[in-house]
């Protein structure tokens, strides 16, 4: 730099002063030549890209016509009288049955398709178990679990047709077709048979967009069709289209915008694309144009701006040069945190000694690792208790039914005895078992929670010979609520394990349920021994911090309220969770809380 200096001091006069006017009429005819261009340019990129929205206007304009007049057929045919009569009607025999598809409903569906050449095909699903599969009726049964279904049983439950998105045809899903279409869903209200039905109508592409190419976008652009998973779907062109669709901004298929305009390089040539969204198919219509048909009539003048943008380019890029080297140093700088990241290296730690935009970003890349490294440690804890859970769930995995059946065989060798309170204890513990070995949803409703606890209150019962007494106070809206399974009987086994040391006269807990502003709470209390105020702090932070249940010690460790309480946190977030209460020598209340809103 001190060589530049030299050099400018050792110019005469008149050459710094030559210097300075070639510099300050260099810069604003540079700038000035750019502006002029861009404005021409942008001029007619503007004119152009009106010219394809008015295009894709009318083109969606047409394809939404279509659609509406498909929605009007889809009405129609739902509400044929015969054909819904035949839903609600029970037929006993399938001779009944295939006699009457043929002569009343063939004809009928025929005449449909021959006076509405965009239908493919058409389909009925129905609950009515009387009706088989044949002809054009599935059982609806059959596809209750499949994603499909459940997104038109949805989309159809305000009686309002529902579009399903380009797929294959679902009557061929078994056998991998790979023909595909769009479906359009018309609920069909029976009010005597056992359910509702659907009407599927099921449209190609081919003919939806048959109209979409007729006339090209200016000399040689063109129009084509593509879904959100970036599917080219019509295209008169599908190499190049494919080839638009990559290069375009992956957020357009993300639905952050209905319509939008950008700039694609493929090879050397350059197109401008516009696309609109057709929200009821999920797809874009994308209209196309070489970028070289709306400047060429500019070429010359561009050719000359291009020369002295570069003039200008070179001036700039010696100035910024001398101005780089005071930030490259701390520029490196982040870049190698970076590095570091994209190393797994979350233990960097940027000096910060300053409060430029550099420094900025620098103390955030500080808080960005931190934070990666806090999630990363939560994801590796969390990865590591569901191993545990799942290897002690395997090693539980012993055959029930043979427990089962031995355990109803006692019941009934019980009850012949008339030993009515070993059978009732044998069939406690037989639904206990069965629900601890066969729930395998991790969400279970609160009345199911609620008769596991009974059952297992009902053994405890046997064995401390009456001396423990359960009340339940549960109001009924919050018997349908789902909570994690397997929550309240580990609480009352603490109960009793903790409530009868040094105890003579009986054992009272109590279990009920209130609403909070937006939350449930489910309480379980008791008139046991109660404990101390320094196991209670013990606890309390063991629940508040995972990571140190290490500092329980001594007889249950507290370890089956910390990995409820884990639970609960892990689904419903740090709000929620337990707390838990108590006085030595009056008992102890515990306290589990839930969003309410997460009622099902």
């Amino acid at each position: 730099m001190n060589k530049a200096i030299n050099f400018f001091h050792d110019l005469s006069f008149k050459k710094k002063l030559m210097l300075s006017y070639i510099v300050l009429l260099l810069i604003p005819t540079v700038l000035g030549g750019v502006y002029f261009y861009s404005s021409a340019v942008l001029s007619l990129r503007q004119k152009t890209e009106s010219m394809i929205d008015q295009r894709l206007n009318q083109e969606k304009s047409n394809i939404d016509k279509k659609l509406e007049e498909f929605e009007k057929v889809a009405q129609n045919i739902s509400q044929n009288s015969l054909i819904n009569d035949f839903f609600n009607d029970f037929y006993t025999e399938d001779s009944e049955f295939v006699l009457f598809v043929k002569n009343n409903v063939q004809p009928l569906v025929s005449w449909w398709l021959t006076t509405n050449p965009g239908i493919s095909e058409l389909r009925y699903y129905t609950y009515n178990q009387n009706i088989s599969s044949f002809y054009l009726f599935s059982p609806a049964q059959k596809y209750d679990k499949e994603v499909w279904f459940g997104k038109m049983r949805q989309g159809t439950q305000n009686l309002t047709p529902y579009w399903e998105d380009y797929h294959r045809i679902h009557q061929n899903y078994t056998q991998k077709s790979t023909q595909k279409v769009y479906s359009l869903f018309y609920p069909i209200v029976l009010p005597n048979a056992a359910g509702n039905a659907y009407l599927e109508i099921e449209i190609t592409p081919a003919y939806l967009f048959r109209q979409l190419n007729e006339t090209p976008i200016g000399h040689s652009g063109f129009t084509f069709i593509v879904n959100s998973n970036k599917e080219i779907i019509q295209s008169n062109h599908p190499d190049l289209s494919a080839g638009i669709v990559q290069n375009m901004d992956s957020s357009v298929f993300e639905g952050s915008n209905d319509s939008g305009h950008s700039t694609v390089k493929i090879e050397s040539t350059r197109y401008s694309v516009s696309y609109l969204k057709i929200n009821k198919l999920n797809c874009y219509i994308v209209g196309v144009i070489p970028s070289e048909e709306i400047t060429q009539n500019l070429s010359n003048a561009r050719n000359m701006f291009i020369f002295i943008l570069v003039l200008s380019i070179g001036v700039l890029t010696a100035i910024a040069y001398l101005l780089s080297g005071i930030l490259v140093k701390k520029v490196k700088s982040l870049v190698n945190a970076v590095h570091r990241i994209q190393n797994q290296d979350f233990s960097i730690h940027i000096p910060v000694n300053g409060r430029d935009e550099i420094n900025e970003l620098a103390e955030n890349i500080n808080v960005m690792s931190a934070k990666i490294n806090d999630l990363i440690n939560k994801v590796y804890k969390s990865e590591i208790a569901q191993r545990e859970a799942e290897l002690v769930a395997l090693q539980m995995q012993i055959n029930p039914h043979f427990l089962f059946n031995t355990l109803e065989v006692l019941k009934m060798m019980a009850e012949i005895e008339e030993q009515h309170k070993i059978s009732d204890a044998i069939a406690s513990l037989g639904n206990l078992m069965r629900y601890n070995l066969t729930k395998s949803e991790d969400m279970v409703y609160l009345k199911d929670e609620i008769e596991n606890t009974r059952d297992y209150v009902n053994i405890q019962k046997l064995l401390l010979n009456d001396r423990l007494k359960v009340t339940y106070s549960i109001e009924a809206a919050h018997m349908l609520y789902r909570v994690p399974n397997l929550i309240i009987q580990p609480i009352i086994e603490n109960s009793i394990f903790h409530g009868y040391i040094n105890r003579t006269d009986d054992l009272l807990i109590k279990i009920n349920t209130v609403t909070k502003d937006e939350d449930i709470i489910i309480m379980v209390s008791d008139n046991g021994s109660g404990i101390s105020e320094n196991r209670i702090m013990q606890i309390r932070k063991c629940l508040n911090n995972p990571d140190q249940k290490r500092i329980l010690h001594g007889r249950g460790h507290g370890l089956a309220l910390t990995n409820i309480n884990n639970r609960i946190k892990l689904k419903y977030g740090d709000k929620y969770g337990i707390d838990i209460e108590s006085q030595p020598g009056y008992g102890t209340t515990v306290f589990l809380s839930f969003p309410y809103t997460e009622q099902i």
